[in-house]
């Protein structure tokens, strides 16, 4: 022998957000971090997973995405051992990393590495978890619109998932939802977030950031801090925080292609610091139906009935709840007798269509935007107090 492995040198983007990533799939701690070199691995004289900064592969801003769905077909494919498949597999889908070449083992992480898993042994399964407490905070998202219960108020996908939880358990579920429309993340975190640990919740949704994105100019920095904030703190309380990311919207109108830069930023931060906290997600941005003109209502920008069973279901397959799989995320078409009620026009629809929407909903939505104008003004949350979730049969 003339020695023993040392690492695994593995090129990088952002050594530190891939480094994150794989800490969390191998469940390794991060053990060194030059910034430009960070090294996952079992101890400081294990062998292990470096992720090095190179020059040359520094990307420019081309105005589109890594080629991450597909990997980079001329790297090594890593092969990870997993006892239960399944399992692994929602694992790797929660990181936040989904197949490619249409095959279900193999994936590619954030900077388009390659890596299959194999299975071994099939663990127990997990013991079942009782909720005691759920919060919701953000904006229109949570608040539920464009989703009507025909009584004149909105159901949203954090009622849906309520229901989910509390249909799952024995025990009863208390729920509050404090989210507003046209709040931003600063009025997220200073005017939400405090109520909400009040509540002494043992889970907790915080979802906002797309009213800052169509702002004249987003204040990345602020949104980043307020994000961590709201993060750390849930966590050190033993919370379980879940969060998403959001879909390029220019699927469902290409006008809405002002913007996609700005979510995908807005998605960056999210991603990183959710991974960094041990905060639960969804990444929506790379689930095709997410951005499937048939999920959103007449104004193009808000999800509608179909879109926010779609998320509630998401949302309770991130918790593991049981009956629930990964089927939140296949295709309308492949879903029979699905309706996708009040769903906006195809965006193949014409260029009228485009600029009748635009000149209808989407220039007041980016105008209202631009001035710092809230729609919430004078606006109260829908559910400011803990009730006991009582389950409807449409829901």
């Amino acid at each position: 022998m003339i020695g023993r492995l040392h690492h695994v040198v593995l090129p990088s983007r952002d050594p530190r957000q891939a480094a994150q990533f794989w800490s969390r799939i191998l469940s390794l701690p991060i053990v060194a971090d030059s910034g430009d070199r960070v090294i996952v691995a079992a101890n400081e004289a294990a062998p292990g997973l470096a992720f090095q900064r190179l020059a040359q592969l520094e990307l420019a801003d081309r105005g589109e995405h890594p080629d991450r769905e597909q990997g980079r077909p001329d790297a090594p494919v890593l092969q990870i051992l997993v006892n239960d498949l399944a399992y692994a597999i929602d694992e790797v889908w929660r990181a936040g990393c989904h197949p490619i070449e249409g095959r279900d083992d193999l994936f590619a992480d954030p900077d388009g590495n390659r890596f299959r898993l194999i299975p071994r042994v099939v663990p127990p399964p997990p013991e079942p978890h009782a909720w005691r407490r759920f919060v919701a905070i953000g904006d229109s998202v949570s608040e539920g619109m464009v989703d009507p219960d025909g009584r004149g108020q909105w159901i949203g996908w954090s009622d849906r998932f309520a229901a989910h939880i509390s249909t799952s358990q024995t025990e009863p579920l208390e729920y509050a939802n404090l989210a507003i429309s046209g709040y931003r993340v600063h009025d997220i975190k200073t005017q939400q977030f405090d109520a909400a640990l009040a509540m002494e919740p043992d889970l907790l949704s915080i979802v906002g950031g797309v009213n800052d994105v169509i702002s004249l100019r987003p204040d990345f920095d602020q949104i980043e801090a307020d994000l961590e904030v709201m993060f750390a703190r849930a966590r050190a309380k033993g919370i379980t925080v879940i969060t998403f990311t959001f879909p390029d919207i220019s699927r469902v109108n290409p006008l809405a292609t002002v913007v996609r830069d700005r979510l995908r930023t807005l998605n960056a931060i999210t991603r990183r610091l959710a991974w960094e906290h041990g905060v639960l997600f969804v990444d929506f941005e790379y689930i095709d139906v997410a951005g499937d003109p048939r999920v959103y209502g007449e104004d193009r920008l808000h999800i509608n009935t179909l879109g926010h069973v779609r998320v509630a279901a998401g949302m309770a397959w991130l918790l593991g709840l049981p009956g629930f799989d990964r089927s939140w995320a296949v295709g309308i078409d492949d879903q029979p007798g699905e309706t996708s009620g009040g769903a906006t026009d195809h965006p193949r629809a014409g260029a009228r269509s485009h600029l009748d929407w635009a000149r209808r909903h989407f220039g007041p939505w980016v105008v209202a935007g631009l001035r710092g104008k809230e729609y919430s003004q004078g606006k109260e949350c829908k559910r400011p107090a803990l009730t006991h979730v009582e389950v409807r049969p449409d829901e």
